[in-house]
């Protein structure tokens, strides 16, 4: 008996112990923004022996920062602030017409990757709002929580923008920022959203990074989840946009990459269809916005704004 006692330790240590420790340490790493040195690269440009390592020590999430201005692309902006849920977000405003146009990033992104589509915006009549999710750019904070409080940020800020420049108003998210967007969207007065590569399910993203990292995705994704909700106090299975769509009674574009391995097409066509007023596009390249695709960004996204009520 006292020789079977060790062995049931270490696999007890193996089975249960290790694997939620490494799981602490992922999701740390993946919601803590640090200063300074080299952010982990996405799981596809990894060796093995890195893809190793990280699992073992975790990502590291190099807090970003705005890297241009609005002037740099010659861009007349006014810069300004407002409260969050306990933090302070940075918004820009570059002026244009009597509507808003108001933007989210991605996770680990920042305003100024927005920055290429604001002149779209501004020639379609929209004053534009740039706005740094909490640790991001010249928000304050250090965590991200990959759209599930980010939520309330969108509200803070779309109401915000309101109050200092009423008029119509129309919301854009990339990735979590698209995410956060969804979210909100019930419980905003606004005419319709541009969402551009949106994760039908926490749980469903999380698993293909496991994957992509040429692990299964369960348990792993869900150990990550469970982590996940009680270090951020919130549960991460309920960060479903596919479960907020059926509540939304605004129009709503869908963008998302053909090739995007983090939201495939059969789930990006799964989340149009559960809008009421949802129309998806798809788009030739991975997880990246759709105004990259110039032509097509124009011609869809305008058609959605023309039909606007």
């Amino acid at each position: 008996m006292r020789a079977v006692r060790p062995v049931l330790a270490i696999g007890f240590l193996s089975v249960v112990v290790l694997p939620n420790a490494l799981a602490w340490v992922q999701v740390r790493g993946m919601t803590t923004f640090v200063e300074g040195g080299a952010r982990t690269p996405p799981p596809e440009q990894l060796t093995l022996v890195d893809r190793a390592w990280t699992v073992l020590t975790g990502v590291r999430l190099t807090r970003p920062v705005n890297a241009t201005t609005p002037a740099d692309h010659g861009l007349p902006s006014t810069a300004w602030t407002t409260p969050s849920r306990g933090e302070t977000l940075a918004i820009w405003t570059v002026p244009g017409g009597p509507g808003n146009a108001v933007l989210f990033h991605g996770y680990g992104g920042t305003r100024d990757q927005l920055l290429d589509v604001v002149p779209w915006w501004v020639d379609h009549g929209y004053t534009v709002h740039l706005v740094d999710f909490p640790g991001s750019g010249g928000s304050s904070g250090n965590t991200t929580s990959i759209g599930a409080r980010e939520a309330e940020d969108v509200r803070s800020a779309v109401r915000a923008v309101q109050a200092r420049h009423p008029g119509p108003t129309v919301l854009y998210g990339f990735s979590m920022g698209g995410v956060a967007v969804v979210s909100a969207l019930a419980d905003l007065d606004v005419q319709g959203a541009i969402v551009d590569s949106v994760y039908d399910r926490l749980s469903t993203t999380v698993g293909h990074r496991f994957e992509a990292m040429g692990l299964p995705a369960r348990p792993g994704a869900d150990l990550l989840l469970f982590w996940g909700s009680v270090q951020l106090g919130t549960n991460a299975w309920a960060l479903a946009p596919i479960d907020r769509a059926p509540d939304i009674r605004v129009p709503v574009l869908l963008f998302s990459g053909r090739d995007d391995r983090r939201v495939r097409p059969e789930e990006a066509r799964a989340l149009a269809d559960a809008f009421p007023h949802g129309r998806l596009v798809e788009v030739p390249h991975g997880h990246r916005p759709a105004f990259r695709v110039p032509a097509l960004w124009d011609a869809e996204a305008g058609a959605f704004l023309h039909g606007l009520p």
